[in-house]
């Protein structure tokens, strides 16, 4: 562990970016690119098997306020990312699959050239690194899905390898917005069959979603309904997470919930 001033923190933010091979997470209220970050971000544009994860807060009905449209435009460019809001996240943590960094200092351009900021530079080894990461995750796993790209493979060689085609949204917003929410309202893993929030959004429990997330399969065959919990017999998908036969009656029961939030 080591203790870090404003101008270690900005190369370490830098290292973490550059560093990576595998996985990215950012957690900051406030966004505001800096163009040496942006220069490092662009390097992931040709980086598809490598996973950015951006946790963001903080101005609930503007988010634009704590990411602008800019930037989030300039976040769709990845290939292979998702991006979450948390309206009561204060605090910063910025990590890969090596090192990390808990500090004070938001993502935002103000921050990194002006204020007297702080913090501490952790190695994967260390046991602060641990704790943090699975802290984060779980409020990251527990927050509001915003935006998402994946990559697309397509088999080449007689089926024996996957060749990177091209990257989707699964969720897209031409503006921010919440997304549908039923908080409160149960439902099921579709993977497990373990009771879980209902939103068909996200129809996993935390460790399922851990694994499905890695190849983002939204057609993968799935076991449970996510609104009975009956057994689906493969039947049910992240993409459709519902059985057939019980669409109709959940759609009238999510319409009419008093936790129901529609997309703008």
């Amino acid at each position: 562990m080591r203790f870090a001033t404003r101008e270690i923190l900005n190369k370490s933010l830098k290292d973490i970016l550059r560093s990576s091979k595998k996985d990215i997470l950012i957690v900051t209220p406030y966004i505001k690119l800096h163009q040496e970050i942006k220069e490092e971000l662009k390097r992931l544009e040709s980086k598809p098997k490598l996973s950015v994860r951006i946790l963001f807060g903080k101005n609930e009905h503007e988010k634009n306020k704590s990411l602008s449209l800019k930037d989030l435009q300039f976040f769709k460019k990845i290939p292979n990312i998702e991006i979450r809001f948390e309206e009561t996240l204060h605090a910063k943590f910025y990590c890969n699959e090596k090192f990390g960094t808990i500090t004070a200092m938001n993502l935002h351009t103000y921050s990194q050239n002006n204020n007297i900021e702080c913090g501490v530079i952790i190695k994967r080894s260390n046991r602060v690194y641990k704790e943090a990461l699975k802290y984060f995750e779980n409020v990251y796993f527990n927050s509001e899905w915003y935006y998402s790209r994946k990559p697309i493979y397509k088999k080449v060689f007689f089926g024996l390898l996957n060749k990177y085609s091209h990257s989707e949204e699964l969720v897209n917003f031409k503006e921010p917005s919440k997304l549908i929410s039923i908080s409160g309202k149960q439902g099921y893993c579709i993977r497990t069959g373990n009771k879980i929030a209902l939103n068909h959004k996200m129809p996993y429990s935390y460790d399922s979603y851990i694994v499905w997330v890695k190849t983002s399969n939204k057609k993968n065959k799935e076991n449970y309904c996510h609104f009975t919990g009956k057994p689906s017999n493969g039947l049910t998908s992240f993409e459709k997470p519902v059985l057939s036969s019980k669409w109709e009656e959940y759609k009238e029961k999510y319409s009419t919930s008093n936790f129901a939030r529609k997309v703008e």
